[in-house]
């Protein structure tokens, strides 16, 4: 069995001078640990910034039918942009007009990043066919080239997702030299 602890004897040499490996070990273990909780707290705050959802700024009042678009960038090297994305959503019983992704508040499609918007429409798409999307090209070259991972849009009335899976770098500078 292992020994009880006599805790007068603890007490009584708790002498900073007598302890000063315990002291500081404690004292250095409990800095590190306030400083992994700011930055924590960092991280936290800015995970909170990406995954706002984003509402179209070309969004109707008068359209009632709801899609959430969730875009997946990749994590090759430069695959953000800060250039314009316009897309177009064709369905089975329509298309949408030319939209675009854009966001004032912060930054928008960069490397590894998830960005979910909601778009509405006046009536349901129905199935959908294919997303048909390209970007201005307007920054400069390593900030205008785009890898795009993939896209799911949910239906949020019937939650019906669709996967359009792209793996395909939207630059004049890589891969096939489109843009769209």
């Amino acid at each position: 069995l292992p020994s009880p602890i006599n805790w007068n004897y603890v007490f009584s040499n708790l002498d900073f001078n007598k302890n000063k490996r315990i002291y500081l070990t404690i004292i250095v273990i409990i800095i590190i640990y306030i400083l992994l909780i700011i930055y924590s707290k960092y991280k936290d705050k800015k995970d909170n910034e990406k995954s706002n959802i984003i509402y179209l700024c070309d969004n109707y009042k008068d359209d009632h039918y709801y899609y959430k678009i969730v875009v997946f960038t990749g994590y090759r090297k430069n695959s953000g942009t800060k250039s314009k994305i316009y897309f177009k959503v064709v369905g089975e019983k329509g298309e949408t007009t030319v939209r675009i992704f854009s966001n004032e508040t912060h930054q928008i499609f960069q490397r590894g990043q998830i960005d979910t918007f909601i778009m509405t429409v006046p009536k349901s798409l129905g199935s959908l066919h294919y997303i048909h999307i390209w970007h201005d090209n307007q920054n400069s070259q390593s900030s205008s080239s785009w890898f795009l991972k993939y896209m799911i849009i949910y239906d949020l009335q019937t939650l019906q997702k669709s996967y359009f899976i792209c793996q395909k770098w939207f630059s004049i500078m890589k891969d096939d030299g489109q843009v769209k």
